[in-house]
């Protein structure tokens, strides 16, 4: 074995006996008990060793918004139910019918854990009186079926058009 081998040999041995014994150093210890203790420790973490992004240790993280999740929220029944949905409840403005407004309202909203919606916002205003049905209408909205990361319930925010048009 030369020189590198030996010190490569050397520095792997330090990291397995660190991994071995995760108490060495953080409090003293005279005896083997404290690996076979059914008791757990509380483990604080520096900066560094934060968790990756997607994990979830702190309540305070579950309040995160994701752009974009594993599994993205639905709307029960699919796309086709959710345009018959919107056809069904949409209440086309009296004005913009005068106007003869017709086009794109697009919002963005969160599809919250629970399934329901929150924060609808106008992202693209078509009219006045249009871009407040469609936020009426999105408020109104029965629950979709949440976003998932991970395995666990996320919220997700989602960006919808809704169209106008008259006939």
């Amino acid at each position: 074995m030369n020189r590198t081998q030996f010190n490569n040999f050397i520095i792997g041995l330090s990291f397995l006996t660190i991994g071995l014994f995760p108490s060495c150093g953080n409090k003293p210890s005279d005896t083997s008990e404290d690996l076979d203790s059914e008791e757990s420790e509380e483990v604080v973490m520096d900066d560094e060793e934060k968790p990756f992004a997607g994990e979830k240790d702190s309540p305070a993280e579950e309040t995160e918004v994701y752009d974009v999740a594993e599994q993205m929220p639905a709307f029960k029944g699919g796309n086709t139910a959710l345009h018959k949905w919107l056809e069904s409840n949409i209440e086309y403005p009296a004005s913009a019918k005068k106007d003869g407004k017709e086009g794109n309202v697009i919002l963005s909203f969160v599809v919250e854990c629970d399934g329901t919606i929150s924060n609808v916002q106008v992202v693209k205003s078509l009219d006045p009186a249009l871009d407040k049905e469609a936020v009426r209408v999105l408020g109104n909205m029965p629950k979709w079926t949440p976003g998932m990361n991970n395995g666990k319930v996320v919220r997700v925010k989602f960006m919808l058009p809704v169209k106008f048009r008259l006939q």
